[in-house]
């Protein structure tokens, strides 16, 4: 704006008084013009507002009432329609005199039903009570011919509803739908009355949780003004609404309205307005009506409206301020600052900002640079951080690519194994599958040959003729093939070079450097063993050995099924192999998809050359991306322990442990995830200790206390408590959930099984917790339970051994699970110094 006034001044001199101005004062005169301007359009354009706004939120709170109205409406309907279905079935026939069959349709119907909460009434032509729903001796026998809607329905033929009526035994009133009940001739014989509770979800719970502010209330209303149901709970039954007379004229009519009235004549409030708005049923004689004062709803507009007022005000003072205090002086320092300001604009950093002079622009010259400087570096670390990034998604997806490889390897051998194949084909598929996914040289499985009593090669690749010869005739214990089919445990030796023993056996020769063998198990029988060797620097880690694990235990449950096909007592355990293949490959990929798709997503995203993130953006990408890669290894880590469980390979590590504080520990954490839920936790002060691995105990709580809360969504009390039985300790967890049938409570500790419930079909799951926290307190010398009743709630039950000597405890411990490959490897090599 500068610019252009010095640009005209240039040019000529203005005509008038305005030529006489300095520029000084014709920016000061500018200002001043240009603000009063728009202080007098915000005062106009705030009191159009404030009207549209009246509108708009007389149009809203019409729109909710429609909307409420509408839902009570259809609420209604559906009670009538199935009042009538009901009345014309063909148990009901007032005419024979037997009223079994009405009985008995009333109490299935009753049960179905929910809406009709306090039940059925079976009235006669006369309006005689014949027969409740729940059984009321009192009710049966009495006359209700008196009530408007039962006469209503015996003359007119017509269905009906109720205003309020009081039932005995109820504390407050209700309201009741009749419909005609017709004989084969088609006339009335008596009415069925459904009697529903206001406060119910449908009707009363509807309209008390909507939100209207302080001030603001929905009213139910009949077409005597009687309240119905209301938001203010104290308005419900007890008030009759001061507009009754305008309310009643509007339900005859079904009009809607809206507008404003005056509320000094209620009760406790001064003069005022309020918006009042109504819709009427068509279903009964009512009708909704929600009022809110006007001060409460339009305060924010009248609230804005007086800031901009305010604001303009002091704009307008701030702007003289400034503009006089502007001088010919600065106009040249802002230009420079404009020029700098461009050139960082367009990118180019490099250049330093031209600062003059030590005044107040000076200084912004120098705070420019300086900023200048801090952009400068900003974006170099920025780079870095972009950088690093990259190659932290890279690392990350690097390590879900293997450990999808992994699961795809496992998911491939899963359905080899319930292919109806031979066996010979699903030991090469399995050992080609290892090799390929290890990066292994060779390998090979044996099996124990009954003939010979000694373990032979049925398949091997990439071993030569000098090694099997070695090896044939393999005993129990003898190498590490022999003690790993005889311990039923896998042996891993990550380096055999290092051995000086091995100089001259048929392990150097071959050059094998690290060695696994794993047995293959079926049920509680080894029947033979997995060898996988690498010829190079390749060497064997824990994550190799899980995985040896998995595939083993596969490869053990595919030589059984090949028993299994051979002998036909034994189909039926074939049908539920295969059935548990296909639930696994189902739980499996379903679990995997949603993980996965967002990680890959998300990964795109951030790798995506076309499109540019700011940092916020890439650091929330990466939380997803972290937050669904745990889930993902959650999945694995479950499949992993299921493997080791059947497979008798999981390792504890035990000491003393107090089950009081892993409780806690455990109630503690899912109390900040589940609001809904009270956790209750008793123990005895002297609660013994167990001799145990806390972190294993710790997962079957958590997954114990999980599914207490998962299972009983509607919120409740979670209990956890403990007690002593001898020289053994109970620890129990109990929820008031939907419970569990008597034909699946022995099934639930299945791997994969999960029940037919309404909650099992809503909440995601794999259906191996249980079976995984089976598996750990069955290691643990104890055993789990289960009691349940269904719609009451169940308890989960593991009993422990009570801690009598630590020692004793730690070293059964310490001998359990995997070996310690790194000592007693002599006792691991056969006479000739083979591995085996």
């Amino acid at each position: 704006m500068l610019v252009s006034l010095r640009g005209q001044a240039a040019k000529g001199r203005a005509p008038g008084w305005i030529a006489d101005l300095s520029l000084q004062q014709r920016i000061v005169a500018l200002v001043t013009l240009g603000i009063v301007t728009m202080l007098g359009l915000f005062v106009v354009l705030g009191t159009q507002a404030l009207q549209q706004t009246t509108e708009r939120i007389l149009k809203e709170r019409l729109v909710m009432a429609e909307l409420v109205s509408r839902h009570i409406d259809q609420v209604l309907h559906e009670g009538t329609a199935q009042l009538e279905a009901i009345g014309q079935s063909d148990a009901i026939d007032l005419e024979d005199g037997d009223l079994e069959p009405e009985k008995r349709l009333l109490k299935e119907v009753h049960r179905q039903l929910t809406i009709f909460t306090y039940g059925f009434s079976l009235l006669d032509r006369q309006g005689n009570v014949l027969w409740t729903e729940p059984y009321d001796a009192d009710a049966i026998g009495t006359s209700r011919q008196h009530y408007r809607h039962i006469q209503q329905s015996l003359e007119t033929n017509t269905c009906s509803v109720s205003n309020l009526v009081m039932q005995r035994g109820v504390q407050w009133p209700i309201i009741s739908l009749d419909c005609p009940i017709r004989d084969r001739r088609g006339e009335v014989s008596g009415t069925l009355e459904g009697s529903i509770d206001l406060t119910h979800p449908s009707i009363g719970g509807f309209v008390s949780p909507l939100a209207l502010g302080e001030t603001g209330y929905a009213d139910l209303i009949d077409e005597n003004g009687v309240v119905l149901a209301s938001t203010l709970a104290s308005r419900a039954f007890d008030t009759v609404d001061d507009h009754r007379d305008r309310l009643r004229v509007l339900i005859k009519e079904q009009r809607t309205t809206m507008g404003t009235c005056h509320s000094c004549h209620e009760s406790g409030r001064s003069p005022a307005q309020d918006i009042l708005v109504f819709a009427p049923l068509t279903a009964a004689h009512w009708g909704v009506a929600i009022r809110q004062s006007e001060m409460e709803a339009l305060a924010p507009t009248r609230d804005l409206q007086y800031r901009v007022i305010m604001l303009g005000i002091g704009s307008l003072v701030v702007a003289l301020f400034l503009a006089w205090l502007t001088t010919e002086g600065v106009l040249r320092p802002v230009r420079i600052l404009t020029g700098a300001a461009e050139s960082i604009a367009s990118g180019n950093l490099a250049g330093a900002v031209p600062i003059r002079g030590t005044d107040e622009i000076g200084t912004l010259g120098r705070t420019f640079d300086t900023m200048r400087q801090r952009l400068k570096s900003s974006l170099e670390e920025i780079k870095g951080w972009n950088s690093e990034l990259e190659a932290r998604v890279l690392e990350r997806s690097s390590e879900l690519e293997r450990k999808y490889r992994e699961l795809s390897a496992l998911n491939t051998i899963a359905t080899t194994v319930s292919e109806p194949i031979s066996l010979e084909v699903i030991l090469e598929r399995s050992l080609e599958t290892v090799l390929d996914l290890t990066g292994a040289d060779a390998g090979g499985i044996m099996m124990w040959d009954h003939e010979t009593d000694s373990l032979v090669y049925r398949i091997h690749r990439g071993l030569s003729q000098s090694y099997l010869q070695g090896v044939a005739g393999l005993k129990p214990g003898e190498g590490i093939a022999g003690r790993a089919f005889q311990s039923g445990r896998p042996i891993v030796v990550d380096d055999l070079s290092e051995d000086p023993r091995l100089t001259r056996t048929v392990v150097r020769r071959e050059g094998i450097g690290s060695f696994a063998s794993i047995p293959l198990r079926a049920r509680d029988e080894v029947l033979g063993v997995l060898n996988v060797a690498s010829l190079g620097k390749r060497r064997f880690g824990p994550e190799d050995t899980s995985l040896f694990v998995a595939i083993g235990s596969q490869v053990g449950m595919a030589i059984e099924n090949s028993r299994l096909l051979d002998e036909a007592a034994k189909v039926q355990a074939f049908r539920e192999l295969d059935r548990l293949r296909s639930q696994l490959l189902s739980t499996v990929s379903h679990e995997l998809r949603t993980p996965l798709s967002v990680i890959k997503g998300h990964a795109t995203a951030l790798l995506s050359r076309t499109g540019e993130h700011d940092e916020r953006t890439q650091r929330r990408y990466l939380r997803i991306i972290d937050e669904e890669s745990n889930r993902l290894t959650g999945l694995i880590d479950d499949l992993l322990d299921m493997s080791r469980i059947e497979a008798g390979a999981l390792r504890l590590y035990k000491h003393p442990v107090s089950l009081v504080a892993v409780a806690r520990k455990v109630a503690g954490r899912i109390r900040l995830q589940s609001r809904k839920h009270r956790f209750v936790q008793e123990f005895p002060a002297d609660f013994p200790l167990v001799a145990a691995d806390e972190r294993r105990l710790e997962q079957v709580l958590q997954n114990l206390v999980e599914n207490a809360v998962k299972y009983s969504p509607k919120g409740g009390r979670v209990q956890v408590w403990g007690t002593t039985a001898g020289d053994m300790v109970v620890v129990s967890v109990q929820d008031e959930g939907e419970g569990i049938r008597q034909q699946e409570q022995e099934r639930v500790f299945e791997p994969f099984y999960r029940g037919e419930s309404s909650a099992t079909s809503t909440t995601r799951g794999t259906g191996l917790g249980l079976a995984i926290c089976k598996g750990i307190v069955e290691a643990h010398g104890g055993r789990i339970w289960v009691e349940s009743t269904v719609h009451v709630g169940s308890t989960f039950s593991f009993s422990l051994p009570v801690l009598t000597d630590c020692l004793q405890n730690q070293d059964e411990s310490a001998s359990s699970g995997i070996p310690d490959f790194a000592a007693g490897q002599a006792s691991m090599d056969s006479p000739d110094g083979s591995p085996r």
